[in-house]
């Protein structure tokens, strides 16, 4: 295939392969050597297999074979087809199969050199994302400490760098100074100068590389995010140019975070140093997620907090130098966060009505990767969960593009803790019930958004698995929150009860329940109604009865089963059976009082136990250590007035 390609111009007529021909045998060259040095089937036919002792010999002389051949043939394929980055793409995927002690022993040096020539003329001339990012990737590869070569590759690395970063600091000096919005040239400068630290960032430590050059690089950085939080629809900066600093940014920031996590000694000054940067980084990302023009880069700014938020979390805190890094996010800046996800994620398909279908699609990534991304935030607490019922509401309405997500989420923060996730369910679900009440008129029972308002209830339910032990307290929890709910201001209230139809949404928790939770729940129904609602409830009137019904429907769900559950005693074999039947054997039954009052006793007992149980913001004790300060677990419900 080396041979066709080179002496393609020499062939005639059917023989020679035209530029898409040329493609076609470039891709299958490359794909037949990763199949050759690693003995996989290609992809999409068969999964990873084991190679046997025979096979595995095979391959290491077949990746022999196709380095010698490949160190002295590709540089002349990638001077042939340097300007086409099709071609180029794929070709600089080759040496990362290469076995690199070849070049010493084989006495092939000599061809480094070119190679290496002719990659720093493809990070020059070409702008495609995905072609930098591969020969990035590559020299990463051929920069292996083990080898002879590394030395030459280390010194190639650090110019290129070097080299880039001064680029970028040279073209944005200039660019500020245009006055006026600039042309397409200027703006094509800029962003190839940024694709080039953007794609050598994801590869490279540049920080550990040449310090004073990283810190040249971050001011550069902050300075065109800056700029970006100025801008304006009539004269913005280009979504590009600011959408790639940003991108960049993230992967400078992690490098730094990760100079000094691996240091032996954290040096303080570099801590406060970072500190400092990641509290300028904050602030800007912030603005530019809340206020910027273009939706593209409020969406990669608020990624990036996203992530920043996740890097300098609590887990810091485990080495007791590096805790000054950990980051807590205000209270505005979570509200601000869970604003966004509800209005730039949640949307209408309407809205993007005159999209192609390739647009949408990628509108939908781009969305779903944002709410996972929030996600992460609540699991892990970064984010109080409280600010998830946003999120938790949409579970049903939003199934179809993020009904995975957000189960997942739901799912993660059970773990974290059942009873303040039960909690987050009632307020998600007191909100939906919330947007029924129109103009103060009742809710319609019947209608199709209550329904869905039942129906996410139940899907909440199906949540909590099958073990009623494990999810006993949560469960209780959840009743009451929202009876609370329901009942709130009921003396001044008269009938009909503005919030009684909740219970009906209640209700769908209670298969959950325990038989004597159920008990304790129902007594604890009977105590909140007041006496009057009691007496017209007596007098038997139908109105009365209608604007109840909710009532009695919880009721009735609470007392579904209990003639049919088992023996309060105890499991009962036949013989067992036998003796009671003939007399041999007295049983004692307990009144439904004496059931109710155990049960009270227990869940009370349940509710101290936890409470010593949980550490610090309702976590448990594996979570709690990662947390600072005395908040009860009522805090992370409490309202951010």
């Amino acid at each position: 295939m080396t041979a066709i390609l080179m002496k393609n111009d020499e062939a005639v007529g059917d023989d020679q392969l035209d530029n898409r021909g040329e493609s076609v045998m470039v891709d299958i060259m490359v794909c037949t050597a990763k199949q050759a040095c690693d003995g996989q089937p290609p992809v999409g036919r068969g999964g990873p297999r084991k190679l046997s002792g025979k096979e595995r010999a095979v391959v290491r002389e077949d990746r022999t074979r196709l380095t010698t051949h490949f160190i002295q043939n590709l540089p002349l394929l990638l001077s042939r087809y340097l300007n086409d980055p099709e071609k180029v793409g794929n070709l600089v995927q080759i040496p990362q199969y290469f076995d690199l002690e070849i070049y010493t022993t084989g006495r092939l040096e000599k061809f480094l050199d070119p190679l290496l020539k002719l990659l720093s003329e493809v990070v020059d001339r070409h702008v495609d994302s995905d072609v930098l990012k591969t020969t990035a990737k590559t020299l990463q590869i051929l920069n292996n400490e083990e080898y002879a070569i590394h030395s030459k590759i280390d010194v190639f690395l650090n110019t290129i760098l070097d080299n880039i970063s001064a680029e970028l600091k040279q073209t944005w000096n200039e660019y500020r100074c245009i006055k006026g919005t600039p042309d397409q040239s200027q703006v094509y400068k800029m962003d190839k100068s940024l694709k080039n630290i953007e794609a050598f960032l994801v590869c490279h430590d540049a920080p550990k590389r040449n310090p004073s050059n990283a810190d040249d690089l971050y001011v550069t950085l902050i300075d065109i995010m800056q700029r970006a939080t100025r801008e304006t629809v009539d004269n913005p900066l280009a979504e590009g140019v600011t959408n790639r600093a940003i991108a960049a940014m993230e992967y400078l920031v992690v490098w730094s975070l990760a100079g000094i996590i691996e240091a032996t000694t954290p040096d303080a000054e570099a801590i406060k140093r970072l500190r400092e940067r990641l509290g300028a980084v904050v602030v800007v990302c912030s603005q530019l997620s809340a206020n910027h023009p273009w939706e593209s880069v409020q969406q990669e700014a608020y990624v990036l907090l996203c992530d920043v938020l996740v890097h300098f979390a609590r887990q810091l805190a485990n080495n007791v130098a590096l805790g000054d890094l950990v980051y807590a996010p205000p209270m505005y800046l979570q509200k601000q966060m869970a604003e966004f996800i509800e209005v730039h994620v949640f949307i209408d398909e309407s809205v993007e009505e005159g999209d192609d279908e390739s647009t949408k699609i990628e509108a939908l990534h781009r969305r779903r990767n944002i709410l996972a991304c929030f996600g992460k935030l609540l699991v892990y607490n970064i984010v109080k969960m409280k600010f998830g019922a946003d999120i938790f509401k949409m579970y049903l309405k939003f199934y179809n593009d993020y009904g995975d997500i957000i189960k997942f989420t739901i799912t993660k923060c059970c773990e974290v803790d059942k009873v303040v996730c039960a909690k987050i369910m009632n307020r998600s679900l007191n909100q939906l019930y919330k947007e029924q009440l129109v103009d103060g008129k009742l809710v319609e029972r019947t209608s199709e958004s209550f329904v869905q308002v039942k129906d996410l209830a139940r899907a909440f339910s199906q949540l909590f698995g099958l073990d009623h032990i494990k999810s006993r307290e949560a469960i209780a929890t959840l009743h009451t929150e929202g009876i609370l709910f329901a009942l709130i201001h009921r003396q001044e209230q008269p009938i009909p009860h503005p919030n009684l139809a909740f219970l009906e949404v209640l209700a769908e928790f209670s298969p959950k329940l325990m038989k004597q939770d159920k008990k304790a729940i129902l007594l604890h129904i009977d105590r909140q109604i007041p006496a009057r609602w009691k007496d017209l409830e007596a007098g038997g009137s139908d109105g009365v009865d209608q604007q109840l019904a909710p009532l009695n429907h919880y009721r009735y769900s609470l007392l579904h089963g209990e003639s049919e559950g088992p023996h309060r005693g105890g499991p009962r074999g036949p013989r067992m059976a036998t003796l009671i039947k003939k007399g041999g054997l007295k049983v004692k039954r307990r009144t439904p009082e004496e059931d109710a009052k155990i049960a009270e006793e227990v869940l009370s007992t349940m509710r101290k136990q936890s409470a010593l149980r949980r550490g610090p913001l309702g976590l448990a004790p594996e979570y709690s250590s990662l947390h600072g300060g005395s908040t009860v677990v009522t805090d992370e419900l409490g309202d951010n007035s």
